[in-house]
């Protein structure tokens, strides 16, 4: 579940002239024990030959560096293929180890800031059911980013940290608007208001979604390479913020107001 960003091991980067089928690439490297390759082959930047990178959670493969026997099986295994070492990272197990928590606290102290900050400019009772709406949407991501059998590494961290900030402003916009309308009607129960503002503000939710979609989806489809896991991880962070600002920020915001009114003041 975890890239060798987190675990520790190596990755590999191979330029080629003729690229070789998947499955064969995993033949030739399990032949010499190197069996949990992830292979990702991310095309030809313009000017430049096409890459292949290797990720493995080996370091040695019998007392031999792995970027030296993988390459040396694969250009034995696929000679007219003209595949040529060029880059090579090692990734210590304790280093992984630093990553792992680092991005474990990036996450947590993104949303302790985003609790705090929205308190501050509404209150509690708004923070609360936003942090819980951004907890949900990193939870959903990773549970379905994993079941599509692909790997958390720092890429897909970056990709959560992106899909709080985008899912929080789509739930402040809801906020501001249930703000807003509670200063114009004083009248109207607070949960009838609520659904009011949540009506308004659903067409700009489901337009900012789309176009957002189309942008990543394109990314997905055509980018290739390490852009592909983290357009995936979005496409699947956007679906869950829209329904979660909906469905879910706001009825915990009202569950802990208890169908009172918030006393909240002049727009600070």
């Amino acid at each position: 579940m975890l890239a060798v960003d987190f675990t520790g091991g190596s990755v590999l980067s191979y330029n080629y002239k003729e690229a070789p089928a998947t499955e064969a690439l995993r033949g030739a490297l399990g032949a010499i024990g190197v069996s949990d390759a992830i292979l990702q082959n991310q095309g030809a930047i313009e000017g430049a030959r096409p890459v292949l990178q290797v990720k493995t959670g080996k370091e040695l493969v019998d007392g031999v560096p792995v970027a030296q026997a993988a390459t040396e099986a694969l250009q034995k295994a696929f000679p007219a293929a003209g595949i040529v070492l060029a880059g090579e990272e090692v990734i210590g197990s304790q280093i992984g180890q630093d990553l792992q928590r680092d991005a474990f606290w990036s996450i947590l102290l993104a949303l302790a800031g985003m609790l705090i900050y929205i308190t501050v400019r509404f209150e509690f009772g708004f923070a609360l059911g936003a942090i819980v709406a951004l907890a949900h949407d990193v939870l959903i991501t990773l549970g379905i980013f994993t079941l599509l059998d692909r790997q958390v590494s720092l890429t897909a961290v970056a990709c959560l940290l992106t899909i709080l900030g985008y899912s929080v402003n789509d739930t402040i916009v809801i906020f501001d608007r249930i703000r807003e309308d509670m200063k114009l009607d004083q009248r109207t129960p607070f949960r009838a208001l609520c659904n009011l503002s949540i009506n308004q503000t659903l067409s700009r939710t489901l337009l900012t979604s789309f176009t957002t979609l189309l942008a990543t989806g394109s990314l997905f489809l055509f980018g290739g390479g390490a852009i592909n896991d983290f357009a995936l991880c979005m496409i699947i962070g956007l679906v869950a913020g829209v329904y979660s600002t909906v469905f879910i920020a706001t009825p915990v915001m009202l569950a802990w107001y208890k169908g009172r009114r918030p006393g909240l003041a002049a727009a600070k």
